[in-house]
């Protein structure tokens, strides 16, 4: 239905505090995975990682490099996504081998599409490379974020954190992959005043401008 989508946007809002005893079902957390997932991307690369962190004791810690925000240990699920720092083989292979293993097309057709996307995207700098990355795996980050409020689960995306410190607790490789952005899921608690606030938004003419 379509008061539906706007209902659970409407619904929405980036929770301050969570009630830890209230935890997603298993079910409802794969949902969120699997939106994620689908999530389109620039040739369809997807450049990122997803990191679930389970436990007390490491989400303690990276509530210590979070500048102690609460949602990162009283969520009842934290994500960490992480994007590729350049588009390095690693990234175009698991793609291609995915495309092969899914849709058995001609080998020649793959090379030659394989070297068109390598052209196109490893001729940039460093730099590019890794702000195109990021660009794609916010795309599913906003995903993971519709998913969870159409389940009416509660979310927050928090960059606020010293990302070496995370990558560190998290043993990540930095040079493929930098943790930017963390995506808390759970229920807010009943004392979380921000969720009584009126949303602040542009008015429609403000923001959309049409052209005949």
């Amino acid at each position: 239905m379509k008061s539906d989508i706007l209902a659970s946007r409407t619904w929405r809002y980036a929770v301050k505090k969570y009630d830890y005893s209230k935890r997603i079902e298993t079910e409802d957390l794969e949902v969120i995975f699997k939106a994620i997932n689908l999530a389109p991307t620039s040739y369809g690369l997807q450049p990122f990682k997803l990191i679930h962190v389970k436990g007390d004791e490491v989400r303690a810690k990276l509530k210590t490099a979070a500048y102690n925000q609460g949602q990162i240990t009283d969520a009842s699920d934290l994500l960490v996504f992480a994007h590729a720092s350049a588009v390095h083989p690693l990234v175009i292979d698991r793609y291609f081998n995915n495309l092969i293993a899914a849709r058995n097309p001609n080998q020649e057709e793959v090379e030659t599409y394989k070297e068109h996307v390598t052209q196109a995207l490893t001729k940039w700098p460093l730099s590019q490379q890794a702000a195109w990355c990021d660009k794609q795996m916010y795309i599913a980050l906003s995903y993971g974020l519709q998913a969870a409020s159409d389940l009416r689960i509660d979310s927050s995306a928090i960059e606020g954190f010293n990302q070496q410190r995370f990558a560190e607790i998290l043993e990540i490789d930095t040079s493929l992959w930098k943790p930017t952005v963390c995506l808390a899921l759970g229920y807010r608690s009943e004392n979380d005043g921000t969720q009584h606030l009126a949303k602040v938004r542009l008015s429609e003419e403000e923001l959309i401008e049409s052209i005949a």
